[in-house]
């Protein structure tokens, strides 16, 4: 901002390193990697200035001015934020809807090992029943002539 004779011109650009510094302060609240902030805030500053040149390039072809002013500046930043933080909690909510469904596979598998070890130990009895049941349907068919005959006198 320059002040001549009275007249603020609220238009004038920033500087590269007054960009940054703007962006590290109002970036410092947002939880990042260290190694990952230098980059966005210098991403923040190239934004701003790719802008600027857009805009000069747009007065000079179209004729149209495009004032790109600080608070477009901050505007960029806090929507920086606010896309961050929609996608931080959607990745979040995504996270725990897998970390879920994994408790629950976790779960169906213990289950499953339970209801194997369960049929492993019942084999023999398994085994045992189906030994009685063949006894007895033996000595059913040993008797079954005799009581054809008992039903056909019956039914006579």
């Amino acid at each position: 901002m320059v002040c001549l004779a009275g007249v603020i011109d609220w238009f004038t650009a920033w500087p590269g390193d007054a960009l940054v510094a703007v962006a590290q302060k109002f970036l410092s609240d947002v939880e990042l990697e260290a190694s990952i902030r230098p980059a966005i805030t210098s991403a923040c500053q190239h934004f701003h200035d790719a802008v600027c040149a857009l805009s000069a390039s747009f007065q000079a072809n179209a004729g149209r001015i495009n004032y790109v002013t600080p608070t477009s500046y901050l505007e960029l930043i806090l929507s920086f934020k606010g896309a961050l933080g929609k996608r931080r909690f959607t990745v979040e909510k995504e996270k725990d809807r897998y970390q879920n469904g994994l408790e629950q596979l976790a779960v169906a598998e213990a289950s499953v090992g339970g209801m194997q070890k369960e049929l492993t130990e019942l084999q023999p009895v398994l085994k045992q029943s189906q030994k009685d049941t063949d006894a007895l349907m033996a000595e059913i068919e040993r008797k079954l002539p005799g009581v054809r005959q008992e039903e056909e006198i019956v039914g006579k």
